[in-house]
């Protein structure tokens, strides 16, 4: 059943990382169960694929516009396991796809990153930095605010950081990216013990 409209709108990115975990579905499903009554959307982090891009790219020289068109790609990948693993969820490539879903009663959405990107900048008249500065974070952060979301979820393989000093936790654009007014809450989802509210890591 959808939520009962109005409600809060959530972008939660899940870190690719994650997928190493084999409680990572009973976890992820307890999670958005006790926040049903939200809209949920998901953008699934690049993880073990995206590094292996870091490495074909100081191997072979590949620049930055490749490297980039590459970690989307393996985002594209890791995407593809959370449609086998949750096949009643539904993906979005656009945002018409994005609203079509959750209005017939499908919660929460997963975002085909390659696509929805593309549609998303196209609609904005706006091309993201194509550098290892802009990573899945930032990218979530920037899709919170196009999609008028009310907070972004980073769930992490990791405890939360100083927001002041987050270190290498979010990548470098995060902050400067993500909109005025979206809470983002972190969740560590690979803890000794399931979560059920992610902790508000910066407050809107």
């Amino acid at each position: 059943m959808p939520p009962t409209a109005p409600c809060r709108s959530i972008l939660c990115k899940l870190g690719g990382s994650l997928l190493q975990h084999v409680e990572l579905p009973s976890r992820l499903l307890a999670l958005f169960e006790a926040h049903s009554s939200t809209r949920l959307t998901v953008l699934t982090g690049g993880g073990e694929a995206a590094n292996l891009v870091r490495d074909w790219a100081e191997r072979f020289g590949l620049d930055d516009v490749i490297s980039h068109e590459l970690a989307i790609a393996a985002m594209d990948f890791n995407t593809e396991l959370l449609r086998k693993l949750f096949s009643d969820w539904s993906v979005a490539t656009c945002r018409e796809e994005w609203d079509y879903a959750f209005n017939t009663g499908t919660n929460p959405t997963l975002l085909s990153p390659t696509p929805f990107l593309e549609a998303e900048e196209t609609l904005a008249g706006q091309e993201l930095p194509r550098s290892w500065d802009m990573t899945s974070d930032s990218l979530a952060a920037w899709l919170a605010g196009r999609l008028g979301c009310d907070e972004l979820w980073l769930l992490k393989s990791c405890p939360a950081p100083s927001a002041d000093d987050p270190g290498d936790a979010v990548d470098p654009l995060f902050r400067s990216t993500l909109p005025p007014g979206i809470t983002v809450r972190w969740c560590n989802l690979a803890g000794p013990r399931p979560v059920s509210d992610p902790v508000i890591w910066i407050k809107s």
